[in-house]
This record gives structure tokens, sequence and C-alpha cells, in this order.
């Protein structure tokens, strides 16, 4: 019985170290949010957040455009830099690094537009009576 115990007792520290060790390795990669992606599209002439994740007091260092920002991982996790005013282009890349490197490719800087609408505001095409000289 004495045997079971201390074999017990084994298995749970190594189990207790592993998670540990399984949750500091996930904490410490920079994570982005999943509207910060390849293909986004930045408004032009504004100043625009990014933001993420990583280790409490890691340094993060967000690149692009000629600027570069670096900002400290408060406790909880989580990290924010405003970048500067960008003017209307394409193809832009933005790193950004910690104790991994995350690069956002192909990024539009525009108008950005948001509309919405009702339901009741659906009109197929084929409802229109000159659809061809409305559009």
């Amino acid at each position: 019985m004495r045997a079971t115990y201390n074999q017990f007792t084994v298995m749970m520290s190594i189990a207790v170290f592993l998670s540990w060790l399984i949750r500091s390795s996930v904490l410490a990669d920079v994570k982005l949010p999943s509207v910060i992606s390849d293909h986004m599209v930045l408004q032009n002439d504004a100043k625009i957040p990014i933001w993420g994740w990583a280790h409490p007091g890691e340094k993060i260092t967000v690149k692009i455009a000629g600027q570069t920002h670096t900002v400290q991982v408060d406790p909880q996790g989580r990290w924010r830099v405003s970048l500067r005013t960008l003017k209307a282009g394409a193809s832009l890349e933005m790193t950004v690094t910690g104790t991994n490197t995350i690069t956002v490719k192909d990024i539009v800087v525009g108008e950005v537009w948001l509309c919405s609408g009702q339901s009741n505001m659906k009109l197929p095409l084929s409802g229109v009576q000159e659809a061809v000289r409305e559009c």
C-alpha cells in the first residue's frame, strides 16, 4: 500500500510539472486577435490600435511602414500599441515580435466603411423590372 501511495505522489508531481510547463510555453508566445490577420484593411488617417497577448513582463515590438513601437506586457498578459496615422496604400507588412515573431502580410490602408441593413432590405435582381439598365 505504501509503494502505491508513493507512486501516486510521484505521478501527480510529474503531471503538475507537465501542466505548468505546457501552460508556460502557451503563454510565452505572442498572440494576436483573429481580426489582425493577413489581408486586413486599416483605416487611413487615423490612429490604429494593435493589441494581443503574451507572457507578463515580455517586451513586444510592432513594426509597420517605418514605425516601430515597443511595449511591455501587463501582469494580465495583455499588450497594446497605437500606430500613428497611415496614408492610403496597399501591400504593407507588419511584424510583431516577442519570444516569437508574427508577420501579417498584404495589409491595405484605406477607407473602412461598416454598413448594415435590415432583412427586409433584401431585393433580388430578378425583382427589378429593368435590371440590366439599373446595373
